[in-house]
């Protein structure tokens, strides 16, 4: 049916040290501080009710879109893209939701100037030289249709308002803010505020602006009825919240293919490609750029060119998948015991059946090494195997508990695997080089955690670092958390400390940092019902060795 998209973007709110994505059908931005976090989602509890049938229709009134706490939705999965960051969640009804950087042609920016009252000589100079700035560089007939801007009443800060012949990205419009005027920077004291407007929301911005500074540079607008501004001393536009919409949601993706789907992949290489693993096959969307032309939607959440989706058919239900690092390669696993291994090569639409050693049990993880030299395979049985990708072979081993989760620390050849009621991590190490399969199995003790901590599922469903932003994405999907997706910057992460000192849960899922070594782990905290995640600094050498650094309580 191709793809359909939001049609208008609203502010969410905004929490101190992280953000919520309300997924219930409401247009709502994201809006964390694109410093760095973690992206973390929670699954569905057996107490909720039970998604869409197939078939049905999704309702889009704006009664229904007015309260998103009335119908949450699960997520099911959740991937990151390692260079755009943008965010893609899979929910219960078999959507994909796209989260990016907010684009438009309509802008509101404040420059609040970092020089004290004391010295109005040259805070005057500074705002004097942003004005001028704005006209040479911005506020220009061959880059506006209209625009709006001047000093505050007080002369601390400069109000504009711009509606741009193109569309552009909220990052690429910073940049040439900064650029332009060096507003912004760390030291200077000043600060840029950005928000993105609406072609209805523009001429009210604008004649807030009116109302509200010393004079006024119009562009493209009527000039507002003569009037001493200086004496009415009132700054509408001061109290205006002109927050910073990190993400947004720019894309539902939703076929008749696309039933039952189970997890979602972002391509390594090759643009905006995201990978959807469903009931007969996978779906390959392919999102392409916008052109930015003067036709160009004025709508964030549209795509001024079709989305393309490719289906993988294969014979059963696909349960896991992995992309190699090169984005060639995909490998699925599919239900049922017996069933082989599929390595698509996507270019050609064609898959090549890897079957030995897995009579055992159903495969229900599968990693590509960031090297692309090794994959890692987990069945149900509690087996594991190690695949080398020069010659397809493999080595086996046998565990009485079921791999749970595993990341890849290719710069050290080291698997670290969690695994179901064990209290300790496992380590898988290459002891040489590629296509070797000597490997060495260690455990790696973790602080904190201990063989009778609490005990209970793990309502966080989807952990990943945001190699892009340097963000933790927690998803979860358990009792009230379910369908809550939380985006925690690294640089405020510093945990609760009421959580230090209680025995921790058996690890579940984990997701690495590599720029600065931590692993992010899901756990349960002894008396918390809460979704919990522990982040501990890992030492490589000369031996592995964790270090608890702080523990994450998400509700």
């Amino acid at each position: 049916r191709g793809a359909s998209f939001v049609e208008e973007v609203e502010m969410a709110s905004v929490s101190a040290h992280c953000v919520t994505l309300p997924l219930a059908g409401s247009d709502s931005d994201l809006d964390p501080t694109n410093e760095g976090g973690l992206y973390v989602s929670i699954g569905p509890s057996s107490s909720s009710s039970p998604g869409r049938e197939e078939g049905s229709e999704e309702k889009s009134s704006d009664a229904e879109r007015s309260d998103p706490a009335e119908t949450t939705t699960a997520i099911r999965d959740s991937a990151v893209h390692g260079e755009l960051g943008e965010l893609a969640l899979l929910d219960d009804s078999d959507r994909v939701r796209v989260y990016g950087e907010p684009r438009g042609r309509f802008w509101v920016f404040r420059l609040r100037s970092g020089r004290e009252k004391e010295n109005l000589k040259q805070r005057d100079q500074h705002i004097s030289s942003w004005l001028h700035s704005l006209r040479a560089k911005i506020v220009r007939p061959e880059d506006c249709a209209q625009a709006a801007m001047g000093p505050s009443l007080d002369g601390s800060a400069v109000y504009a308002v711009v509606g741009l012949h193109r569309a552009t990205s909220l990052g690429s419009l910073r940049r040439t803010l900064r650029s332009a005027t060096g507003a912004g920077y760390d030291g200077d004291g000043s600060t840029l505020e950005v928000r993105r407007e609406t072609a209805r929301g523009l001429r009210a911005a604008a004649a807030a602006i009116e109302r509200s500074t010393q004079s006024s540079f119009l562009l493209g607008l009527d000039a507002p009825a003569s009037g001493d501004r200086r004496k009415q001393k009132q700054d509408e536009f001061a109290g205006l919240e002109v927050g910073e919409g990190g993400l947004a949601e720019t894309a539902v993706l939703s076929s008749d293919l696309q039933y039952r789907a189970t997890r979602v992949a972002w391509r390594p290489t090759g643009g905006r490609c995201v990978a959807v693993a469903c009931h007969r096959g996978v779906c390959l969307w392919r999102m392409k750029a916008r052109s930015g032309g003067r036709g160009a939607s004025q709508v964030l959440g549209h795509l001024d060119s079709p989305t393309e989706m490719v289906f993988l058919q294969c014979r059963g239900a696909v349960r896991s998948m992995s992309w190699s690092p090169c984005g060639r390669l995909l490998a699925c696993s599919l239900e049922g015991p017996s069933r082989p291994l599929l390595i698509w090569d996507v270019s050609l639409c064609v898959h090549t059946k890897l079957s030995p050693g897995l009579a055992k049990g159903s495969a229900h993880f599968l990693e590509f090494s960031s090297c692309g030299n090794y994959l890692l395979v987990a069945t149900e049985s509690g087996s594991f195997f190690v695949w080398e990708t020069h010659g397809w072979t493999f080595q086996q081993w046998q565990f009485r508990s079921r791999m749970t989760d595993a990341v890849w620390i290719t710069d050290h050849d080291v698997v670290l695997a969690s695994f179901e009621g064990l209290p300790h991590l496992q380590q898988i190490r290459l002891t040489r080089g590629a296509p070797s399969l000597s490997i060495h199995l260690m455990q790696l003790s973790l602080p904190g955690v201990v063989p009778a901590g609490a005990q209970g599922a793990d309502p966080v469903a989807s952990l990943c670092w945001d190699p892009a932003k340097d963000n933790l994405v927690v998803t979860c999907g358990a009792g009230e958390w379910r369908g809550t997706t939380k985006v925690l910057p690294s640089n405020a992460i510093t945990g609760s400390e009421g959580l230090f000192g209680r025995s921790l849960s058996s690890p579940g899922l984990l997701s690495w940092n590599a720029k600065d070594a931590k692993l992010a782990v899901s756990v349960r905290a002894e008396g918390s019902d809460t979704p919990t995640v522990a982040i501990y600094t890992v030492k490589l050498v000369p031996v592995v060795s964790a270090q608890l650094q702080a523990l994450v309580e998400l509700g």
